[in-house]
């Protein structure tokens, strides 16, 4: 098995259930010792600076739990600019893909 989990966003992120998100993908990585996660943000509507700092922080405990992270779904309709999100989880190498997802 290549332990890997994807978890796809959907709906608005509160502090509540960010909360939850980073404790549900914890015990995922753990019960499936997942080496990767993806994080598929496709579904969220708006990505302000709550969810990103959100996201930051989920990646850092997913790495601390030997997990590597990736963030899918990133759109450019999204207020947050495109260097932001380039620094979330430190990534120092971002993928970029221009096509629609359809």
């Amino acid at each position: 098995m290549d332990r890997i989990i994807i978890m796809p966003l959907i709906g608005s992120i509160d502090s509540l259930r960010a909360r939850e998100i980073t404790r549900t993908l914890l015990a995922g990585i753990r019960e499936q010792r997942a080496k990767v996660v993806i994080l598929d943000v496709t579904g969220v509507p708006i990505v302000d600076s709550g969810v990103a700092n959100h996201l930051n922080k989920t990646i850092q405990a997913a790495r601390l739990k030997g997990a590597q992270a990736i963030v899918t779904g990133i759109s450019t309709r999204s207020p947050r600019p495109l260097s932001t999100w380039a620094s979330i989880g430190g990534v120092s190498r971002p993928c970029l893909t221009c096509k629609p997802a359809w």
